[in-house]
């Protein structure tokens, strides 16, 4: 009678209710072995997978930095084609000059370099000093000692605010004509903007001496008339 029961309550508690048997699986023998080597696998092909892309990015960067050395030693050395042409170039021009001058007599030197000397002061004139200073430099080549010369660079090193070469080159043209009321002038300015002013006030009065209409001598000594 017990069994009849215990078969009929069985039966009244339907399919749902029978009891399910427990899942084993994580408990058999080596299942937690097996997860934990698989998943060093993975990690171990990860890592693999890392180091070949960091040795691929530093093979890269290295490529680069081989290309870009190259390119900077074959700008190098076209930059020194470059100026190795100029330079032979200059060097041909400069012995044209040469040769040029050469063919000139003395006056027609003299000439030359007065015409590069007004030249350089129309130039300097208009504040093209650079200009003015090319010129100056191509009339030095042709007639170096000569007074215009002198007198203009010193004009040029006083624009330019080189009071102490100002008044070398002045002294050098006055030294040329020492009776030349414009180079005394010339001197004098020089002076004065280089802070000796007894000097130049000393050459002021000269110039007036020399020139007693000397609007500039004047100036320079404080005079109206």
């Amino acid at each position: 009678a017990a069994s009849v029961e215990s078969s009929a309550g069985t039966a009244q508690r339907g399919p749902e209710q029978a009891e399910l048997p427990e899942d084993t699986t994580s408990e058999l023998p080596g299942a937690g072995a097996g997860a934990a080597v698989s998943a060093g696998v993975t990690v171990a092909e990860e890592g693999a997978v890392a180091e070949e892309g960091a040795v691929a990015e530093e093979r890269a960067v290295a490529e680069e930095g081989a290309v870009a050395e190259e390119g900077a030693v074959a700008e190098e050395a076209e930059a020194e084609e470059a100026e190795g042409a100029e330079g032979a170039e200059g060097e041909a021009v400069a012995q044209e000059e040469e040769a040029e001058l050469a063919r000139l007599s003395p006056r027609q030197r003299r000439r030359r370099a007065e015409q590069l000397v007004q030249e350089a002061g129309d130039a300097l004139g208009a504040g093209e000093q650079a200009r003015a200073e090319e010129l100056l430099e191509q009339a030095a080549r042709v007639a170096p000692s000569d007074h215009h010369v002198l007198a203009a660079r010193s004009r040029l090193l006083l624009a330019k605010g080189d009071a102490a070469g100002a008044v070398a080159w002045a002294e050098r043209a006055l030294a040329r004509r020492p009776r030349r009321a414009a180079y005394m002038v010339l001197l004098a300015d020089a002076l004065a903007a280089s802070g000796n002013r007894s000097r130049a006030r000393r050459y002021y009065r000269r110039a007036l001496e020399a020139d007693p209409n000397n609007a500039r001598a004047r100036r320079g000594l404080g005079r109206r008339r």
